[in-house]
């Protein structure tokens, strides 16, 4: 569940960034999510802008701090 003051994503941002947060690469979570790689990647673009990442690991701890991945037991 997202902290208050987090930034609003789309459902589909969320699960992006919650497949990539679980260590699925970009093919891996286009076809799982059903959607074509680039749009992955536009999601993830997206995603860096709102969380203020600079790569894809800054983007993951970014994600696990405003609550939007949560870590697997």
């Amino acid at each position: 569940m997202p902290l208050p003051g987090s930034p609003r994503l789309t459902d589909r941002q969320r699960a992006t960034l919650e497949a990539i947060g679980r260590g699925w690469d970009i093919a891996e979570t286009a076809e799982r999510l059903g959607v074509a790689r680039s749009t992955v990647e536009s999601h993830l673009k997206e995603l860096r802008v709102k969380l203020g990442a600079t790569s894809l690991s800054t983007l993951i701890v970014q994600g696990y701090r405003h609550g939007f991945i949560e870590i697997p037991r």
